[in-house]
């Protein structure tokens, strides 16, 4: 790297710390604002800071692999969460909205009360909210290595990874500190700016060094298939490694995902919107550029890659290309911009993990009544101890050790868990008992799948390990609901009347006869706001990738129609002005 790529990545990082020191004194007029910027934020912000949070340091590196080895079918891998990312926004973000909690753990106790309940809370508040986000923010510098290794090979990248990871933790914990909430969302917009940008001009650098994108077309098409609906390029047997996955992603991994209800860090910024309509359009923001707008740069610098480095390893084809073909300045960019992809994904696990250990430990069950200046005293202490946790779990090293190994664990507990998040809204017959049952029985399944303990075979690929995991606490969750005893309908009246959810609330509804049912239109709007997504998704991609005409004005014309259905049908998706919130 040069001088001049040098200084851009420094002013990049000067700039968020003086973002973050500019909104300090909002961030501490109470933990309203230090975790939910006081409820005020606008769609565009929303959307726009949900996108930026999912783009962590090592997404491009993941997907353009993905595509050089695999094909664009790959992608459904992740898209298919893309199905229950929008069937949330038009669903259950108003509804996140409307209840007016400050994080998804308050929501346990509003919604189910009683011991287990307060259990329950407590126990996400210190699983989640410390040992699960202390490592998810270790685990992002896999990525800023691979881009160290690629631009600057001559930097000694294993001998120092402690080093740089915890200088680039300690950087976000200057900001996230001081600015709260604000910091996070202000800085991700800027962030995600600059990642969209960088990625979009890798692209076309990419492609022009490449001989154009009949070039690269002609050799991808040699080494891999282009059709997102192609499964059985990646294995000779197509069901098993093929179709079967697809089936998985697209019918179960949404519904049986740990965020199947939006997840922690979306729905922080779901009950930070100005109201129910400003969550709605944020979230269907976060679904149109995270599927259609950024998976294609990603591709297509993947594919690329086969031109310009077909022998390069494939978890640098991504770095390895921007340090092949961009020039200084440009590289500049480039690197700042996973400075802002690694600092967007820890800025918010700071601000979301100190949300849960003030709001949903410290306050609720180690000390009560004290004042708002003392609860943002605390939460920045949790701030920076986060960070510390962080820089931690770097000195442990051995990425492939224990850490690692702990943090796949957690991910995948996740699987088969949403079923029970979901239920919450649709189901009054839900229990806290029965969500621990099945977040109990996801994690047995889990460990019985590990090689040393050998209950189930290992050797499964992972989409049929979801299926199984999601199939067998799907059926626990159920049956605990069936035998066990449920709250009296009379002590879900207050949250009935708070969050007015859609489905099977019968008996609760009759002890509520004022408060108005809520009309089907989030479902039709969420039927076309797939259309819409996916139609982008799919016609953006096959007119960069060259497919027959035809094919290209059918996808986009189904989001257009998608589109004009999802303006006709959320017209009535909630009030001007959403609840105060306690």
């Amino acid at each position: 790297m040069s001088d001049v790529d040098w200084i851009i990545v420094g002013f990049y990082i000067v700039l968020v710390w003086a973002i973050g020191f500019w909104l300090s004194r909002r961030a501490t007029r109470s933990t309203a604002e230090f975790f939910a910027s006081g409820r005020g934020l606008p769609w565009w912000l929303i959307g726009t800071s949900m996108a930026a949070s999912a783009f962590s340091s090592d997404t491009p590196h993941y997907v353009a692999r993905l595509a050089r080895e695999s094909g664009v079918a790959r992608n459904w891998e992740w898209w298919g969460v893309g199905i229950g990312g929008v069937l949330v926004a038009f669903i259950i973000a108003p509804l996140w909205r409307r209840v007016g909690v400050l994080t998804d753990l308050e929501l346990i106790e509003l919604r189910y009360g009683g011991k287990a309940a307060a259990a329950l809370r407590g126990f996400r508040a210190v699983h989640t909210g410390l040992l699960f986000n202390v490592l998810t923010m270790a685990a992002p510098l896999a990525g800023m290595l691979l881009v160290v290794e690629a631009v600057v090979p001559e930097f000694p990248v294993q001998a120092l990874q402690f080093e740089l990871g915890t200088a680039l933790v300690l950087a976000t914990v200057l900001y996230s500190f001081f600015g709260g909430f604000w910091g996070v969302v202000v800085t991700d917009f800027l962030q995600f700016v600059i990642a969209m940008v960088a990625a979009v001009v890798l692209a076309v650098v990419a492609v022009d060094h490449a001989g154009g994108l009949d070039r690269v077309l002609e050799v991808a098409a040699r080494n891999v298939e282009l059709q997102a609906f192609d499964f059985s390029v990646s294995s000779p047997d197509p069901w098993t490694e093929g179709l079967l996955p697809f089936l998985v992603f697209a019918l179960v991994q949404w519904w049986a995902f740990m965020n199947a209800d939006g997840g922690g860090k979306l729905v922080q910024r779901m009950v930070a919107a100005k109201n129910e309509r400003h969550a709605v359009w944020g979230t269907l923001w976060f679904n149109v550029t995270h599927y259609a707008l950024r998976t294609w740069p990603w591709v297509i610098v993947g594919l690329s890659s086969l031109v310009l480095l077909p022998d390069i390893e494939p978890r640098l084809a991504y770095a390895g290309t921007a340090a092949h073909v961009l020039p200084a300045g440009l590289l500049g960019l480039f690197v700042a911009s996973f400075v802002a992809a690694y600092m967007s994904t820890v800025d918010t696990q700071l601000n979301w993990g100190s949300s849960y250990l003030v709001h949903d430990l410290y306050r609720r069950f180690l000390v009560r009544g004290r004042t708002e200046s003392h609860y943002v005293g605390v939460a920045r202490l949790f701030t920076l101890l986060l960070g510390l946790g962080a820089v931690g779990m770097l000195a442990l090293g051995d990425k492939e050790g224990g850490v690692t190994q702990y943090l796949r664990l957690a991910m995948r507990i996740g699987s088969g868990y949403g079923i029970a998040l979901l239920a919450r809204w649709f189901w009054w017959r839900a229990t806290a008992v029965s969500e621990i049952v099945a977040l109990a029985t996801a994690f047995a399944v889990t460990v019985a799948y590990h090689p040393r303990i050998g209950l189930m075979p290992a050797g499964h690929a992972y989409a049929l390990k979801l299926l199984v995991t999601a199939g067998i606490t799907g059926a626990a969750w159920l049956l605990s609901v069936l035998l066990l005893r449920v709250r009296a309908p009379d002590g879900l009246v207050d949250f009935y009347r708070r969050a007015r959810p859609p489905g099977w609330w019968g008996p609760v509804a009759a002890l509520a006869p004022d408060v108005q049912r809520r009309r089907l239109d989030g479902w039709r709007a969420g039927v076309c706001g797939l259309l819409l997504v996916f139609g982008l998704t799919l016609g953006l991609g096959g007119w960069l990738l060259g497919a027959a005409g035809t094919g290209v004005w059918a996808w986009l014309a189904v989001a257009a129609a998608g589109g004009l259905g999802v303006a006709f049908s959320a017209r009535g998706i909630g009030p001007q002005q959403g609840a105060a919130g306690p």
